[in-house]
């Protein structure tokens, strides 16, 4: 049973704190050639962030979100799964990444015990709002629909 459902703000949380979405919440499938090519860009180009990854914090009953702690928790990412998946394996290929901030930690905006609807609806919005980096398939599309109907038909 969730409760108290909040936005505590954007934080720099450590890649390997992130973890994949829960099947139910997986809005698209990681795109291998679209996680390669976006290896290569951050390696070579050294590129900026283009959105925070969006990250959802499960707390247990009677447990207080605490900033003091972000780095201990583990967050389920529901946007930016590409981006998570490129710099963990940067990170496991290449040891002296491991050094390197950029590479290491991240913006994320983090969300406490949502609801599966409300994470949805969050990794919906993140992939329209980056679709101009990875457009979204014909394929990624009718699977958001599918999606949204069969959360709103629970």
């Amino acid at each position: 049973m969730l409760f108290h459902a909040f936005y505590p703000g954007i934080f720099r949380i450590p890649v390997d704190k992130l973890i994949p979405p829960a099947t139910n919440r997986l809005i698209r499938v990681p795109d291998d050639s679209f996680v390669a090519s976006l290896k290569s860009e951050m390696l070579h180009n050294r590129t900026i962030e283009v959105a925070p990854i969006i990250g959802v914090l499960w707390l247990q009953r009677g447990e207080e979100f605490d900033e003091a702690k972000l780095a201990n928790y583990t967050y389920e990412c529901i946007g930016g799964n590409h981006t998570r998946i490129a710099l963990q394996q940067l990170l496991a290929e290449n040891k002296d990444l491991s050094k390197d901030e950029m590479f290491t930690h991240r913006n994320v905006s983090v969300y406490v015990n949502l609801t599966d609807e409300q994470s949805q609806h969050l990794a919906h919005r993140h992939n329209r709002a980056t679709e101009f980096v990875n457009k979204m398939t014909t394929q990624d599309k009718v699977s958001n629909i599918t999606a949204q109907k069969c959360s709103n038909s629970k």
